[in-house]
Formats: C-alpha cells, structure tokens, sequence
C-alpha cells in the first residue's frame, strides 16, 4: 500500500470539509437529491432544491408555507456538433426537476420537510471561490478550426 503524503491530502480534505458545509445535516426526503441556498445580487438569498418529483415542494420559511416555482424542468438536449467530434453524438439527459424560491431578507429559519437549510449569516466570516474556466484545447481541436 502506497501512502501519500499529508501535503497531497491537504487540499482535498480542506474542499471536502468547506463543501460539507455547504449540505444540509438531516435527511432529506428521498425524491429530494440535493437542497441548498446560494446567495444572488445584493446578498439575496435564494432556496434551490434537486429532485425526481413531479412537482416542486413546499417550503416552511419561518412557519410559513412558501411553494418553490420551477427554475429548470427534466429535458433532454441534443449534443451540438463540434469540429472534434460528431454532429450525431449521444444527448445529454437531465431527468430531474430544479426548483426555487426567493427568501425573504431577515429570513430566520427554512426548512424542506422538516430539514433545515443553511441560511447565510448576518456576517460572512469567510468566503470560499472555486473557479473552472472549462477550456481545455487539445492540440487536434486547433488543426481542425484551423487555428
């Protein structure tokens, strides 16, 4: 067994642990694959749920009923064509249901079924940016857009 050393494992465990963070601790429903809150302009927060329902659920925003709106229904999405491959590859298959809703400011407790979801604090104490630009050019993409 090869053991690597802590300097290599520092970077992983330290995105685990911030990312752990950013999950919800209790269970969720089981058609719920993920529910969280992002931060939008002006420091608005916004609820964002995952799942395989039919339908959106409902949130309880400070012992209120708040109903999620669709944000992007299940599709499946024909692949472009691209000079590196072909225009009849294999479409890209999104099969679930993406939902939210807008928190209001002040907003003191949400929950998804009696899961609560993190709520931004009044004061950020950290902030965490992971960036991917997503180009990767291979030297054969460039012989064939002749660039």
């Amino acid at each position: 067994m090869r053991l690597l050393p802590v300097t290599s494992l520092l970077p992983a465990s330290l995105a685990a642990a911030l990312l752990a963070g950013c999950a919800t601790t209790a269970p969720l429903p089981p058609d719920v694959l993920s529910s969280y809150v992002v931060l939008g302009e002006e420091g608005a927060a916004t609820a964002r749920v995952i799942t395989v329902a039919a339908a959106c659920p409902t949130l309880d925003v400070d012992g209120r009923p708040v109903p999620m709106s669709v944000r992007a229904a299940p599709a499946t999405i024909a692949q472009r064509p691209t000079a590196s491959g072909p225009a009849d590859s294999k479409p890209s298959a999104f099969p679930v249901l993406a939902c939210e809703a807008p928190l209001p400011a002040g907003t003191q407790r949400a929950a998804l079924a009696g899961t609560p979801l993190p709520l931004p604090q009044h004061e950020a104490r950290r902030i965490v940016v992971i960036g991917d630009t997503g180009c990767r050019l291979k030297k054969a993409d460039h012989a064939l857009a002749g660039v």
